[in-house]
């Protein structure tokens, strides 16, 4: 692991001088040193990134088609944004990344004839992260839109693992108490979850993405309004499940 993690960061520096080469060769040098000067900052990131990543990732691969879904949504949006300020190089790389989470879908959805894991989920993971960076890299501001369109995901795994802790639960534990589990414990299909999430992504998230890469002044604001809404829906969500379940089956805290 730290081989990779190591090798990771070595590539991560060659990508650096290779775009400050080819951005302005006058200025290269002192682009790497910027670059090299915010990979501090970026391994904190990603250390965040990873935690939530474990906590939801691992957990949405064990559904049909969502974790794909997911990552062929957000990959696209990263596209997008990539084509908006001029880096086609990214661009590509993030369509690559959606074009692959396609063809993993494809055999994935419900019914699932294959299954991601772990290291699948981990991966993509990682690609997302990459490309956020990278467009970080280039404007911090547009961190944003990027954060918007995972809002669903990063939403569901913060408050979820939120809930936990202040209730005292074991939150380091595996357990079924995200958002897409408590969809199929009340008996609905995983593509039924899948949807709740497609229909997240394409009624609210990629709207207020859109709204915050034209309005440049409206970033952080379309990011709050976003995360403000996520929670209502989730809190709202998760209270009629649970109590819709009770009159089936005790609820167990796990």
């Amino acid at each position: 692991d730290a081989a990779v993690k190591s090798l990771a960061a070595a590539l991560a520096l060659i990508g650096f001088r290779v775009s400050a080469v080819y951005g302005d060769a006058a200025g290269a040098d002192s682009q790497f040193r910027d670059a090299v000067a915010r990979l501090p900052h970026l391994a904190m990131l990603r250390t965040a990134f990873r935690g939530r990543a474990i906590h939801t990732d691992g957990w949405a691969a064990q559904l049909d088609g969502l974790l794909s879904q997911q990552g062929m949504f957000v990959a696209c949006g990263l596209a997008v944004i990539a084509w908006h300020v001029g880096q086609f190089t990214v661009m590509g790389a993030a369509f690559c990344v959606a074009a692959a989470c396609l063809g993993f879908w494809w055999y994935n959805r419900s019914p699932a004839r294959i299954f991601m894991g772990d290291v699948g989920s981990g991966a993509i993971g990682l690609l997302l992260f990459a490309l956020k960076a990278m467009l970080w890299r280039l404007n911090e501001a547009l961190v944003w839109p990027a954060l918007i369109l995972s809002s669903a995901f990063v939403t569901d795994a913060s408050l979820t693992l939120l809930l936990r802790m202040t209730g005292g639960r074991r939150w380091y534990t595996a357990h079924r108490e995200h958002l897409y589990q408590w969809i199929v414990r009340r008996g609905h299909t995983h593509a039924v979850s899948a949807a709740w999430y497609l229909g997240w992504n394409l009624l609210i998230a990629a709207p207020l993405a859109t709204l915050a890469l034209a309005k440049p002044g409206m970033w952080l604001l379309a990011c709050i309004v976003t995360y403000w809404v996520a929670a209502a829906v989730w809190l709202a969500a998760k209270r009629r499940l649970i109590r819709r379940d009770r009159y089936k089956v005790r609820h167990v805290h796990t």
